[in-house]
């Protein structure tokens, strides 16, 4: 069985890409579909100095763990002048910055 990732890309309580997201997600009959809440996951500006003291943050490792154990991704998202949201662009960077993983996150564009 397939494991699907699915999330919206924005952080809105009242986000119509979530609503869509939870739609979307039930109609995988043969897939096992997670969605997430992107404002569970804080991804905070990267930070050497954090990073050497503290390590990599604990959203940014839940993250990790997700992603790299998906096989296909669902993402929902607004864009803001041709752009993705700010906080989907924080948190991919963001997640880049910190794990390092750049081969990983270049799956959310194929």
């Amino acid at each position: 069985m397939k494991k699907i990732l699915a999330f919206a890309g924005s952080n809105s309580s009242k986000s119509i890409n979530k609503k869509l997201i939870d739609y979307a997600s039930t109609l995988f009959n043969y897939s096992e579909v997670k969605v997430l809440d992107l404002s569970e996951y804080d991804a905070p500006v990267y930070s050497p100095d954090i990073q050497n003291k503290s390590g990599i943050p604990d959203s940014i490792s839940k993250l990790l763990v997700e992603i790299k154990s998906s096989d296909a991704f669902v993402i929902s998202t607004p864009e803001h002048n041709g752009m993705m949201t700010t906080s989907l662009r924080i948190l991919w960077i963001g997640f880049q910055d910190w794990t390092g993983d750049y081969s990983t996150t270049n799956r959310w564009w194929c």
